[in-house]
């Protein structure tokens, strides 16, 4: 999965999440180095990933899509963090 920051100059910069680095999947707890367990929801895995922008600058949008591989990525939730 791709996550595409803007900032509020239009400039970007791309995060990729690599399956069984970043990302796993839900059927079963499966540890990854890149993200941690978070909960368990009715025997399917929930994991939180931390995607740190680069830039200090304003973020305009954040934008999530699927990259190459064969994967269905699904996302629980986004949360930001002001600095």
């Amino acid at each position: 999965m791709l996550v595409r920051i803007t900032y509020d100059d239009d400039t970007q910069e791309i995060h990729t999440l690599t399956n069984g680095e970043h990302l796993s999947d839900y059927i079963a707890r499966n540890d990854v180095p890149g993200s941690e367990f978070a909960f368990d929801l009715g025997g399917r895995q929930m994991r939180h990933v931390v995607v740190v922008p680069k830039q200090g600058k304003s973020i305009k949008t954040v934008e999530l899509a699927k990259g190459s591989d064969d994967t269905a990525p699904i996302v629980m939730a986004i949360t930001a963090e002001m600095p």
